[in-house]
């Protein structure tokens, strides 16, 4: 990836930064992306092209999703997604691994993605350490390991990402890959409620209810 200039794609850079905080919430980044792309994916185009990776991601987002009048087309934003990938940005190679793993612009497979994802999670994208941890929980691409789910999640949730915190609640609230802990429980579902995920507030208000029952409240 050639040198940045002082400033030179310093409003890409905040577009992509932006970018990234909606997504560690779980929610709203099709809206976002949709609602900035109608006046931006100009200069993301012109980003990419000058070689810089944050503007390659961008636009291949756009042509993931159709969006800011671009054509949908999911090979061209695999295209986009491997070279700023092999730039090193983590965010492009947790794309990859999504495309992977849904098969969209390319086959579908489960241990590239995983391959992407492990990648993507090293480099320290909370996301792909998110999606590590669900695939290691579900069986894809990886044998099924509670640990390392709550290894992986354990290591988004301390990133940041709302999904991640989450589960990791749910995690102690079943005693699954650690022991039971409904104060665990409790303090990460709370966390990730503070985060903007919208499920966690009634888990939060179920594992209290039933924490209350135990003790006979």
């Amino acid at each position: 990836m050639p040198e940045k200039e002082p400033s030179l794609w310093a409003d890409v850079d905040g577009d992509f930064e932006e970018y990234q905080r909606v997504a560690l919430r779980g929610n709203g980044v099709t809206d976002w992306l949709q609602e900035r792309s109608t006046t931006r994916v100009g200069r993301w185009e012109q980003a990419a092209r000058a070689g810089y990776a944050r503007g390659m991601v961008l636009l291949g987002e756009c042509y993931e999703k159709g969006f800011g009048g671009v054509p949908q087309d999911e090979k061209q934003a695999v295209e986009w997604y491997r070279k700023a990938a092999e730039a090193g940005n983590a965010l492009a190679m947790y794309n990859l691994g999504w495309m992977y793993e849904y098969g969209q612009g390319v086959p579908q497979d489960d241990e590239k993605a995983v391959e992407w994802y492990r990648k993507a999670a090293e480099a320290g994208n909370a996301l792909a350490m998110y999606n590590l941890g669900w695939m290691y929980e579900y069986g894809r691409g990886v044998p099924q390991d509670e640990k390392q789910v709550v290894e992986w999640y354990r290591k988004a949730a301390e990133a940041g990402n709302a999904l991640a915190m989450y589960n990791l609640g749910w995690m102690y609230a079943k005693g699954r890959g650690v022991p039971q802990d409904e104060k665990q429980a409790v303090e990460w579902l709370q966390k990730a409620a503070q985060a903007g995920h919208p499920l966690a507030p009634g888990a939060l208000k179920k594992v209290n209810q039933q924490t209350s029952q135990i003790k006979g409240e």
